[in-house]
């Protein structure tokens, strides 16, 4: 059965073969398995040792769409949390994932821990104005977590159904995914959708230029998600990594260059 811990576990066992690729206004970003992977580990070790969140308490995402949402997103259900996108659910929280703190102003009073993750893709800490008083640099602070995760059963306590629940993937062809259209990013993951992400360490596979991908596994499954909402990113994610890469296009217009420069054989709108 296909958990937060298995993903983790298939990533490393794809070492440096491609996993997620991330096609933004900032440039192109590609994270190897092995390094999302590590990546993963440093957000759950650092949630769980040195934020203390519980496994099975919640951790929002309150971050736009993009590949440091949803690896923080991965690594809180492989920490144990029960992740939520954009809206504050009815239950108390534990934490928030943010990449606008000054929306969470005063919440540290609450005891809820905000952590501010600068979207820039190549930030390693916070860039923007001042972070309130009490709000945490989590960019900054993860790079020091550990690389090796120790606790195996934290995520047992997660919300994983929620996000990894869609695994019947067509994942013998390759598919783009259009936004769809309904319910706000915030709502939840989307279940009618054909959908198929911190880096803080400075072992990232990231390539910003405007040129040609890598090509190194042109062969590999993979799935193109285009101009996704945050959840839909996440679920697609979760969904998809185990066992195929995921190639995300925030603009519409560039899915069907992007779709060809990758060599995905088939497009789908």
């Amino acid at each position: 059965m296909m958990d937060a811990l298995h993903l983790y576990r298939a990533l490393e066992r794809r070492g440096t073969s491609p996993a997620l690729t991330w096609y933004s206004a900032e440039g192109r970003v590609e994270l190897s398995g092995r390094v999302a992977a590590n990546h993963l580990a440093k957000i759950a070790g650092y949630l769980l040792e040195d934020v203390w969140i519980e496994p099975g308490t919640v951790v929002l995402l309150d971050c736009q769409a993009g590949f440091k949402q949803v690896l923080w997103g991965l690594g809180a259900l492989l920490a144990g949390a029960h992740v939520a996108v954009g809206q504050t659910p009815s239950g108390g929280l534990a934490a928030v994932v943010t990449d606008a703190p000054e929306r969470w102003a005063g919440s540290t009073a609450n005891g809820v821990e905000v952590l501010a993750v600068d979207p820039a893709p190549l930030a390693m800490q916070w860039t923007g104005e001042s972070l309130p008083p009490g709000v945490r640099d989590a960019a900054a602070e993860v790079v020091g977590a550990s690389d090796v995760f120790m606790d195996e059963a934290a995520h047992e306590a997660s919300n994983w159904q929620l996000w990894g629940g869609v695994s019947d993937l067509d994942l013998d062809r390759d598919l783009v995914s259009r936004p769809a259209p309904g319910p706000s990013p915030g709502s939840g993951p989307s279940r009618g959708s054909a959908s198929t992400g911190p880096g803080s360490g400075s072992g990232s596979d990231r390539d910003f230029s405007s040129g040609s991908p890598a090509f190194g596994a042109a062969g590999a499954r993979a799935r193109l998600l285009v101009a996704p909402s945050p959840s839909q990113a996440l679920e697609a994610a979760a969904g998809t990594l185990a066992s195929a890469r995921l190639v995300v296009v925030d603009d519409p217009e560039d899915a069907e260059r992007i779709g060809i420069a990758e060599n995905l054989d088939e497009v789908r709108h």
